[in-house]
């Protein structure tokens, strides 16, 4: 089901203008981005969104940009903010310039809503500027927000050439359950792995939905 959210207008709040003072020849400082977000929201109901950090772009630059996506039920972010606009579910939700020409702290407040129930990801990329999409973000950060239901899906994790007691563990972790155990006649006390599963791996179902499993000898 596609999940359609307004994507809210980013604003600033704080923009320090205080560029620290470097020395010859000391390094740059590392750029970084933080999302603060609440753990929980109600569905249609607008929430603050603070993403804060420190600039710090290369020689001779002026400024980096903020990129901001959310995605329904995601297990992570994508490694670039191109790949995650790609995504199927993903939403943008703007992007900020930071004009800054050494390590400048920021703060910038995004007001969101989201009309549907399930666990929001929220992606947040900072990067060069001029934007080039092919390149590895400076930072990312990210924070999950709970909409509606505090019960959080399960994301099915995949268990194949895992033995049983890896799998119950990765389940339990995910939100799920050991299903229905399918063993071979005499197993004895040679070691099984698992061969498939059902429901099947990445999708996303109940909290608690027991996911069953089928297994063979491990070869020596």
């Amino acid at each position: 089901m596609k999940i359609r959210a307004r994507a809210g207008a980013v604003t600033a709040v704080v923009l320090a203008g205080v560029v620290a003072a470097l020395t010859t020849g000391s390094a740059y400082a590392v750029p970084s981005v933080s999302v603060q977000a609440p753990a929980t929201a109600k569905a249609n109901t607008e929430l603050n969104i603070v993403y804060a950090g420190q600039a710090e772009p290369a020689p001779g630059a002026t400024g980096m940009i903020l990129q901001l996506f959310y995605e329904p039920n995601s297990a992570g972010c994508a490694p670039t903010a191109k790949v995650q606009g790609e995504r199927a579910g993903s939403k943008t939700e703007g992007q900020q310039y930071i004009a800054a020409t050494g390590p400048t702290p920021f703060s910038f407040t995004s007001p969101t809503f989201f009309p549907a129930e399930g666990p929001y990801r929220i992606c947040a990329y900072l990067g060069v500027f001029p934007i080039d999409p092919a390149a590895a973000p400076a930072a990312v950060a990210d924070a999950v927000v709970q909409v509606g239901s505090g019960t959080t899906p399960c994301l099915v994790p995949k268990l194949k050439g895992l033995s049983v007691a890896t799998a119950t563990a990765r389940l339990k972790a995910a939100g799920c359950k050991l299903g229905r155990v399918s063993k071979p006649s005499r197993a004895g006390k040679r070691k099984l792995v698992i061969t498939a599963q059902s429901p099947a791996a990445n999708l996303t179902v109940d909290a608690g939905t027991k996911v069953n499993i089928f297994t063979k000898f491990k070869r020596r």
